[in-house]
């Protein structure tokens, strides 16, 4: 494939293949096709700290002002640490120390009503030190996000997944919660705390997050992931797969150097290593129809604020509420855009056959044999604060690849296929360049591609840059180097030059 041209690749891996799913009666066609719905995407960020943090500097106001009237941002998640704290919203410092969600409830909530009054999207959650495997954000509520009620259903887990004194919580309350359920050892009990999660959460009133998943290299195996996704599925739905942390020497601050090269501890054009492998694990699991889709966050604590380089596009119907339980629904349901630098405005991903037409997370119905015509329109950017700090032209997409693998059999525990880290079948079946395309008069850009003859279950999905094909940042496929340490203050200048977004994938069931 040359550079500034447009191909499909079928090159044939040597990876070891999974059963392919056999032939089942499945749903039937829609009687008539259907529209696709009307709605917009918000933008948000899932992985914001404060200085109740502790490790945070930024106060809660402050850091709320950026997010909303600088980067005008629609949402946010917050996710202080889930550690005893010494600090209040001030960041001042505090001898007494108390437990996160009794900081959050004292001097956090306060903070969010003038912009839940402008229509702004705010709940508390909180940033778990699961020690059997990486840090996991998690939010959930009662009867409303930030009630009284929500925060003290935080409050109890709290008291399970930490080791903290009893005497930090009133005694009623222990005894009540020891009745309850018993505390979590935290060093080998993260899958009984999901378990805890996903048995005490309401239906669609949470939402737990792979934050930074392959930061330290082996913290996660494929059939961890597996365990984690079958105990908590339509909960556990957000991969942080374009991490944040992004405004330091070490990108990421993944943690190659301290764990002798590993490569799963880079990232690839600021890329979590699962996510950019073509083929690789968030493959396999897409591949076997988990539920789990990409995010991209800031971490904010005192660098890039949140929608500054980082930020998440979510989609809802116009039908649909702007709240915090669609927002969840939405993420759990593959509506999401994740994105470096505001590299696109908008996208609009739908696929289409001879009975059906669905857009990106939905499943489109396909009669054996028939074409199906994918659909990518999105608005270039307009810009990103380090293009108009310095003066210059707008970040432009180099180039989008549409990648696509088979459906296969969902693994067992206990058998070779749940520990296998592989879709065979995953490749990359188009490469759009856009210097070959035009603005149409609405200012966005229209890329068509042709699935010929589908005669099996598949996903496909997308993902574009604005680095260039054949650039020192590029292997011969086209996927991105690694991210080295980088010179000491030059980490913006490479960010922006090393920009990414990830769609989240449509479903063919062929019948």
């Amino acid at each position: 494939m040359g550079c500034k041209s447009s191909s499909d690749d079928n090159q044939i891996t040597d990876k070891p293949a999974l059963p392919i799913l056999p032939e089942q009666p499945g749903p039937l066609p829609p009687e008539l096709k259907p529209e696709l719905k009307q709605g917009r995407f918000y933008a948000g960020d899932f992985h914001v700290h404060t200085a109740i943090s502790e490790d945070a500097h930024t106060p809660v106001n402050e850091g709320l002002r950026r997010t909303f009237e600088v980067y005008d941002l629609d949402f946010a998640f917050i996710s202080d640490h889930l550690r005893l704290t010494h600090r209040d919203d001030q960041n001042i410092q505090h001898e007494t120390p108390l437990p996160v969600f009794d900081a959050i409830q004292k001097y956090q909530l306060q903070h969010f009503d003038q912009y839940l009054k402008d229509g702004k999207l705010l709940i508390a959650g909180t940033e778990w030190n699961n020690d059997n495997f990486e840090h996991t954000n998690i939010w959930m509520f009662d009867d409303a996000p930030n009630s009284p009620n929500s925060i003290n259903f935080m409050r109890q887990f709290e008291f399970y997944a930490q080791d903290y004194d009893e005497s930090y919580y009133d005694q009623e309350e222990v005894l009540k919660w020891l009745e309850e359920g018993e505390r979590f050892d935290t060093s080998e009990g993260g899958l009984d705390a999901i378990k805890w999660l996903k048995t005490n959460i309401p239906q669609g009133q949470g939402l737990i997050q792979f934050n930074h998943p392959n930061r330290k290299g082996d913290n996660y195996t494929v059939s961890d992931y597996r365990d984690i996704l079958n105990t908590a599925p339509g909960l556990m739905c957000a991969y942080e797969g374009l991490p944040g942390n992004q405004r330091t020497d070490l990108r990421a601050e993944y943690e190659y150097d301290k764990y002798n090269g590993n490569i799963r501890a880079f990232v690839y054009g600021g890329v979590d290593y699962s996510v950019n492998e073509l083929g690789g694990e968030w493959d396999a699991l897409l591949a076997e129809g988990h539920k789990i889709y990409l995010t991209s966050n800031s971490d904010f604590h005192d660098a890039y604020a949140p929608g500054e380089y980082n930020k998440t596009l979510v989609w809802l119907d116009d039908d649909q509420e702007f709240s915090i339980a669609n927002i969840m629904q939405a993420v759990c349901s593959g509506k999401t855009v994740a994105m470096y630098g505001n590299l696109i405005e908008d996208l609009m991903y739908f696929g289409e056959s001879s009975v059906d037409k669905q857009m990106m997370g939905d499943t489109l119905f396909v009669t054996k044999g028939d074409d199906v015509e994918l659909t990518l329109r999105f608005k270039p950017s307009e810009g990103n604060p380090y293009t108009e700090e310095h003066n210059l032209e707008a970040p432009t997409v180099d180039h989008i690849d549409l990648i696509g693998g088979e459906m296969v059999e969902r693994s067992q525990p206990g058998t070779p296929e749940y520990e296998l880290a592989f879709n065979h079948t995953t490749r990359l079946h188009h490469r759009f360049m856009m210097d070959e395309f035009t603005l149409d008069d609405d200012g966005y850009y229209t890329l068509t591609y042709t699935v010929k003859d589908a005669t099996k279950d598949m996903y496909f999905r997308v993902r574009g840059t604005n680095i260039e094909l054949n650039s020192e940042r590029m292997d011969r496929d086209g996927n991105p180097n690694v991210d080295f340490r980088r010179a000491s203050g030059q980490s913006s200048a490479d960010n922006y030059n090393s920009l990414w977004f990830y769609s989240s994938p449509i479903y063919l069931n062929v019948e």
